[in-house]
């Protein structure tokens, strides 16, 4: 009977088990506790941080502190070392060094400039010190300020090392030429212009005089409109030769085809002389210039399709158009470096407004305007 009283054992399964681990763990770990904290080490049960090591080697030490206090001279003296690179005011992109000529022309004459400009911050500055210590204030400690450039010459920087950075040596692997002589181009031109003749002459065919009178046939008067001018306007672009080739091509044309009266109102009509130049032979004979550059080896197709992917080159590279000689306008060689000042606040707004103001209308001027030029006729 008694046996039959006594509860029979229980035999823990797996479960129970896993059930009591983490309780013998938390037993096990305060044991421990107790055990640690009864070592010489702890120390009246106070938490004790470790010894610090000595450093391997203080010379590495005394290098930076000798750095640091070299840097704290050079700025309170005002030498700042030079950095070894340059960045662009206006995409803020970093060029390295070496640098292309013409860039190299333009950065030191930024230096020069700035030189200038903190030479006279520090003369007012020495005026200051002297009134201040008569009048017995407090003076701030000189700090050099970088001098503003406006928003002219940073648009020249970044074009000036787009070209000599990006665009030439495109310009060299596509095969164009690197130097054109574009006072040559009128003489070039006499050596086609039978060709020219006969696409006036409506002997030669020619796509440009088909699209120009294609469009004067849908639209009327109003292909003459802004608007659709600067829609088909880059058609009229000679390739590489960019703005500055297109200047003198005209030039070349208005001599030999205007100016003798080959080219009037009545055998180009609805197109006037001067439209008829623009968005007819300008083109033409840009097609017969790049001929000539690969030595007469290639057809009109071809050169048309380098025109037509060397346009962006052509506007960035050659951007400028040669002023006229018989205006009494002086010619300005393509120099950077030349235009750069450091003006003003009030100035450099008034610069960019007026800018802003005539971009349309320079644009317009310098490759599509007719309507002064119909008039004279």
């Amino acid at each position: 009977m008694e046996q039959l009283g006594k509860r029979p054992l229980r035999y823990a399964s797996s479960s129970d088990e896993k059930r009591q681990k983490p309780t013998d763990i938390k037993e096990s770990s305060s044991a421990d506790n107790e055990k640690q904290l009864t070592i010489k080490s702890a120390r009246g049960r106070k938490l004790v941080l470790p010894k610090r090591r000595p450093p391997k080697s203080e010379e590495g030490t005394e290098e930076k502190k000798a750095i640091s206090e070299k840097t704290i001279q050079e700025i309170k003296t005002g030498k700042i070392p030079k950095s070894n690179y340059f960045d662009c005011p206006l995409c803020g992109e970093t060029i390295h060094p070496p640098y292309p000529f013409r860039l190299k022309r333009l950065i030191k004459r930024l230096e020069k400039n700035q030189v200038q400009f903190e030479k006279e911050q520090r003369e007012e500055y020495a005026k200051e010190v002297v009134e201040c210590k008569k009048n017995n204030m407090f003076l701030m400690p000189f700090i050099p300020k970088t001098a503003g450039i406006s928003a002219n010459d940073k648009r020249l920087i970044c074009r000036t090392h787009q070209i000599e950075l990006v665009f030439k040596p495109l310009g060299k692997e596509k095969g164009y030429p690197e130097h054109i002589d574009f006072d040559a181009i009128a003489n070039r031109i006499t050596l086609f212009q039978d060709e020219l003749l006969g696409i006036i002459e409506r002997r030669v065919p020619s796509t440009y005089l088909d699209d120009a009178y294609s469009r004067f046939e849908k639209l009327g008067m109003k292909a003459r409109s802004s608007k659709e001018l600067l829609m088909v306007f880059q058609n009229f672009k000679p390739g590489y030769y960019g703005v500055k080739g297109s200047d003198a091509i005209m030039q070349a044309l208005v001599a030999l085809y205007l100016e003798t009266s080959i080219i009037n109102l009545k055998n180009v009509r609805p197109l006037t002389p001067i439209e008829f130049i623009q968005q007819i032979l300008v083109p033409e004979s840009g097609l017969r210039l790049i001929r000539q550059d690969h030595n007469n080896k290639i057809d009109l197709q071809e050169a048309e399709r380098i025109m037509k992917e060397s346009e962006e080159y052509g506007s960035i590279v050659y951007y400028k158009a040669k002023k006229d000689k018989k205006t009494g306008e002086k010619q300005k060689k393509d120099k950077p470096f030349e235009g750069i000042t450091f003006d003003d606040p009030l100035s450099m707004r008034k610069a960019d407004n007026d800018e802003d103001d005539n971009q349309a209308e320079d644009l317009l001027n310098s490759q599509l305007s007719t309507t002064s030029q119909e008039n004279d006729i």
